[in-house]
C-alpha cells in the first residue's frame, strides 16, 4: 500500500497526490474509477491516517436526439440493467432508461467519448451534430468532480447493432418525443417496470430541453461531423 510521511510533505512544501500511486489501486468490476488504500505516516511511521479513497474516472453523458420532417426532435433513450455494485444514480431499479454515458478515455476530450458512446450505445451510424449542454454533478461525483452533458444528433433511420462494453447489458434503445418523456416522468416507472426518474436522467433532460428551446441546435455543430 501505498505510505506517506505527512509531516516530510508538509515541510516539503507540497501535498500528496494520491493519483500517483497507481501500484496501490483496485479498479472497480463496472469500470467507473480505482479504489485506492491511502495510508499517511508521521516520521516515526505511526498512522496519522487510514483510509480508502475512490478516484472516479473522468465521464460523460450523451442525450442523443434525432431530427423528423414530420414528427420534429426525438430523443434516443436507453433501456439499461443497472450494474449492482455501483447505484449512482440514486435508484435500485434493476432496470433504468437514461441517456448513453462512459468514461473519457485517455486522449479522447468529453465530445469525442460522447459521439463515440452515443454510437456505441444506441447503434447510431451517423452523427449531424454535436453541442455541449454544460456540466452536472450526480451521487457519483459529490468528491468534486462534474461530469459534463454532450447533445449529439444522428440520423434517424440508421441505427446498427448496440455495443456493450465493461460489464454493460442494454436491452435496447428507443425514440421518444418530450411529451412521452414528460408522461413517464409523472409515472416514474415505464409499464416495463423502469426507472425513468434518476438524477442523470432528469439533469440531462432539463439541458436537453432548455438548450432545445433557445434554439441551440439550430447553430453549427460544435464538433466536426
Amino acid at each position: 500500500m501505498p505510505k506517506i510521511c505527512l509531516a516530510e510533505a508538509l515541510r516539503r512544501g507540497f501535498t500528496p497526490d494520491w493519483r500517483a500511486h497507481d501500484a496501490g489501486g483496485l479498479y472497480s468490476p463496472a469500470g467507473y474509477g480505482r479504489y485506492e488504500h491511502v495510508v499517511f505516516t508521521n516520521t516515526d511511521g505511526e498512522i496519522l491516517f487510514d483510509c480508502i479513497v475512490f478516484h472516479q474516472c473522468p465521464g460523460v453523458f450523451a442525450w442523443v436526439f434525432t431530427r423528423h420532417p414530420d414528427n420534429g426532435i426525438q430523443s434516443v433513450l436507453i433501456i439499461e440493467q443497472r450494474d449492482a455494485v455501483a447505484p449512482d444514480d440514486g435508484v435500485s431499479a434493476a432496470y433504468f432508461l437514461g441517456p448513453p454515458r462512459g468514461n473519457v478515455d485517455p486522449g479522447e476530450t468529453a465530445m469525442d467519448a460522447a459521439v463515440r458512446e452515443a454510437c456505441e450505445e444506441t447503434g447510431a451510424q451517423a452523427v449531424r451534430g454535436v453541442w455541449s449542454l454544460g456540466e452536472v454533478v450526480t451521487n457519483e461525483t459529490l468528491t468534486g468532480n462534474f461530469t459534463p452533458i454532450v447533445a449529439v444528433e444522428v440520423a434517424p433511420d440508421q441505427f446498427g447493432a448496440i455495443e456493450e462494453h465493461g460489464g454493460e447489458h442494454i436491452l435496447g434503445a428507443q425514440s421518444y418525443t418530450d411529451a412521452d418523456i414528460d408522461a413517464l416522468l409523472l409515472s416514474d416507472m415505464t409499464p416495463e417496470g423502469v426507472c425513468c426518474n434518476s438524477a442523470v436522467f432528469l439533469s440531462c433532460y432539463t439541458r436537453f430541453r432548455a438548450a432545445h428551446a433557445a434554439g441551440r441546435f439550430d447553430t453549427p455543430s460544435e464538433y466536426p461531423v
